[in-house]
């Protein structure tokens, strides 16, 4: 039986949501003691949004009010009597939008802290922090009781950033809590995509939604000047910096295209023998802005004009650079694989150095790509992802970008 697609880890979102978990699988079992269900990927499933197999054994525990543990080898989770798939994925569903996404901008990217009494989410994309509101049902808080036992509390050491903790998971939590920590190296958490649709419309009602007026040239480099200052400057979120594109965005009634043009120009376009700083800088932008396939076969598009026209001494560093927007999560198999097949002559005007680029310099990454994601069909705990209807693509207005 063929494995099932990754499904998105937020509840209703589209197939374009770019965070995906594989899709729960489980089946019935008998034993001496009677009927049991095993849910047969719990692991990856953990892994994919941030938290641990235990965990997950204790929320099954507790809100099916059922004996649940985890198998000798972890993988698997087995809870008493017989349940539904539909019904464990719904429960899943339920713990994923209390315990892991962030309620400011819905990214699972979160870690978990103690403040007081209280368990804390915090959001390694938009920089929030806020309390686990956990009291709507009885079990919802035995969890979160469960959560704050397996946090020890430790004071905190120097300069508050997005990446300091106030607590750390305990042995229990230990390995997922060394994983997390490679968060920059993308190390971290299990993410089949690449959309954060989600995230941008949870951020569209912080937005001045405007009815689109022309702008003169002269507004747009004025824009173009605070945009610019915003991604220099160390005071600027990633967060600002995105409302800021988007409200331009609405009032100019520009197409996703032409932001990210404009913002790849504005991060990369002064210091280009710094790009792979700036992407590890502002990955959480980077993210938001390349939300689907189409998004990132434009960026990919930018990014080869950007080097073979106008910094050919990038050539060199070109693989290097591809891989260290793949490892970020930045682009991913599909927006790599439309990139490669849907190429515009108006993004690429010299064909032969976008040719030379794909075919020569690029060649091993994009075997690496390919053998990647032959492996992970190979294993049946990462089901493959799910193919998209390109159809709309091919309508996509291509930009002339010789001003890069």
């Amino acid at each position: 039986m063929p494995a099932k697609a990754p499904i998105p880890i937020k509840k209703d979102a589209d197939d374009h949501y770019r965070y995906k978990m594989p899709a729960l699988a489980s089946r019935q079992i008998s034993s001496g003691n009677g009927i049991k269900t095993a849910i047969l990927n719990a692991k990856p499933i953990a892994k994919a949004i941030g938290r641990t197999p235990a965990s997950l054994t204790q929320w099954y525990s507790y809100s099916q009010a059922i004996q649940a543990k985890q198998a000798q080898n972890q993988g698997q989770i087995v809870l008493n009597g017989d349940h539904d798939n539909k019904k464990l994925l719904a429960s899943l569903y339920e713990f994923i939008d209390t315990f892991v996404l962030c309620p400011v901008c819905q990214n699972p990217e979160t870690t978990m802290d103690r403040r007081g009494q209280g368990l804390i989410l915090h959001c390694n994309s938009c920089g929030n922090t806020s309390q686990v509101n956990a009291t709507k049902t009885a079990y919802m808080i035995k969890m979160n009781d469960w959560i704050l036992s397996h946090l020890t509390t430790e004071s905190r050491s120097g300069t508050a950033t997005t990446n300091d903790r106030a607590g750390k998971i305990d042995l229990i939590d230990a390995q997922h809590e060394a994983e997390s920590k490679n968060e920059g190296t993308g190390q971290g958490v299990f993410i089949d995509v690449e959309e954060l649709e989600k995230i941008r419309k949870s951020l569209e009602g912080e937005v001045n939604q405007e009815k689109p007026q022309p702008v003169s040239a002269e507004e747009e480099n004025a824009f173009f000047e605070k945009l610019t200052s915003l991604c220099r400057s160390a005071d600027s979120s990633d967060t600002e910096i995105y409302r800021e594109l988007r409200n331009y965005q609405n009032r100019a009634g520009m197409k996703d295209s032409s932001m990210i043009l404009m913002l790849f120009e504005a991060l990369f376009a002064d210091e280009p023998l710094k790009i792979l700083d700036v992407i590890v800088k502002h990955r959480s932008l980077l993210l938001l802005m390349t939300m689907n396939e189409t998004n990132q076969r434009d960026f990919l598009s930018f990014l080869c004009q950007f080097i073979c026209k106008t910094h050919p001494e990038l050539m060199s560093s070109a693989p290097v650079i591809f891989y260290t927007l793949y490892d970020n999560e930045i682009i991913e198999d599909a927006g790599v694989s439309l990139w490669l097949k849907k190429a515009s002559a108006r993004f690429e005007k010299d064909k032969q150095k976008a040719s030379d680029l794909r075919n020569v310099i690029l060649k091993d990454f994009l075997k690496w790509i390919n053998e990647a994601a032959y492996e992970e069909t190979e294993e049946p705990e990462n089901p493959p992802e799910q193919s998209h209807n390109d159809e709309n693509d091919e309508k996509e207005e291509d930009l002339d970008i010789d001003s890069i």
